[in-house]
């Protein structure tokens, strides 16, 4: 059985959000979107990049959402931070050359 012990929803949670977020913020005339996801040892590691006009994190550095609806958004970040958190994982948002990049890191369960 070549299945990892990660829950199918947490999974659908994070990369839904990733790739939302990815492709609301991809600003440029020149689009470009970039998904990685691979088993680094007992981790599961994804990523998800796309390229950007201006620096987000100086516009925006705690991730806000741009939405008139803050009632109903907005919750996708705290959702993948807490599924992270579920994990024993991490979570990383970096900028290099006009691209941003959301990575996760995802401690497998019942992993030696």
């Amino acid at each position: 059985d070549n299945r990892i012990n990660i829950d199918d929803k947490d999974l659908a949670i994070i990369l839904g959000n990733m790739l939302d977020n990815a492709i609301e913020n991809n600003d440029t005339n020149d689009k470009h979107l970039w998904v990685e996801i691979k088993i680094i040892n007992e981790y599961l590691f994804m990523k998800v990049a796309n390229t950007i006009k201006e620096s987000t994190k100086e516009k925006n550095p705690w991730l806000k959402t741009k939405k008139e609806d803050k009632e109903n958004h907005g919750y996708g970040i705290l959702s993948i931070k807490s599924i992270v958190s579920k994990y024993d994982g991490c979570l990383d948002f970096y900028e290099n050359n006009k691209v941003f990049n959301a990575e996760v890191l995802l401690k497998i369960p019942n992993t030696p």
